[in-house]
Parts: C-alpha cells; structure tokens; sequence
C-alpha cells in the first residue's frame, strides 16, 4: 500500500535535490498531506490498525517504509534549523510538522461526526491547508533558527 501511495505521490513531492531546503520540506509536506487526503490511499488506515494491534509486519513496516521518510524529513530540518540546533529541537520541529499533516486524517474520519465543533469540518481542500502547514512550519522553523543565533551570540558574547 505504502509503495502505491508513493508511486501516485512521491515522498519528496517531485521536487529535485538541487531546489532550496524550504522548497524540498514544502514538497514532503505536500506530499504527506496529499497522500493522507487520497481516498484512494489505504497506507494511513493500515498504519492507524497496526498502531492500535501491532502486528511484526507493523516493526517490518517501520523499518522498511516509514524510517527512511523520517529520516529525510528529519534531515531537511536539521539544515533548515542551522548548526546550533539540538537534536531535541530537530525532533519537536518534526512532530509539529507530522502532528499537523495528521491532523487532516483526523478530520477527514470525524467529517460525518455531529458532536465535533463545527470549526473543524470546515477544513476544505488538502491543497490549501498543505500550503498552511508549509508556511506555518517554515516560519517556526526560521523563529527557531533565528532564536538560536540569537541564544548563541549572547553566549559569545559573556
């Protein structure tokens, strides 16, 4: 399933290795937001089962699938973040991005729900929100980035 979902919607987004980091990350996201809103992607609800029973296919699937796109994200933030990140910041950098694309899938399996706020479900178009996460995770990120020059400047400085 991961391997048809991919060949539909690569896991860089068809952007080349020699475009800038930030377009490499936005075409990541907006490849996991694409791949979580196709409603002919059954990957995520397969993933959502295994979490829930985990079964050795599920270790076999981390390993194999999902390991390496995480690393690959981790690694763009990493150089987005510059070399005064820690690797604590990497990771929280990282689970915002992920916690923000899964949130679509959350969305999408409450849209029927009549007890969620309405504000939710009025969510429309993966397109526009992929575009909000890019934008929203890459201003963190440069927050982040700039902060740290900041923190270790006045280090220097003492």
């Amino acid at each position: 399933a991961f391997q048809e979902d991919l060949k539909k919607h690569p896991a860089d987004g068809a952007i080349s290795e020699n475009e800038s980091l930030e377009r490499r990350l936005a075409g990541r996201i907006r490849s996991l937001i694409t791949r979580i809103a196709d409603p002919e992607s059954h990957f995520f609800a397969i993933v959502n089962k295994e979490m829930a029973r985990k079964t050795n296919a599920f270790v076999k699937m981390m390993e194999q699938e999902i390991k390496p796109q995480h690393q690959a994200m981790n690694q763009l933030v990493r150089q987005l973040l510059g070399e005064t990140a820690n690797e604590q910041q990497v990771q929280f950098c990282h689970a915002s991005i992920i916690g923000q694309c899964f949130h679509w899938l959350k969305i999408q399996q409450h849209k029927n729900d009549e007890t969620m706020p309405c504000e939710m479900l009025q969510l429309e178009g993966a397109e526009l929100y992929a575009e909000h996460v890019i934008n929203f995770s890459l201003a963190g990120i440069k927050a982040m980035r700039e902060q740290n020059s900041l923190n270790t400047e006045n280090h220097d400085e003492t």
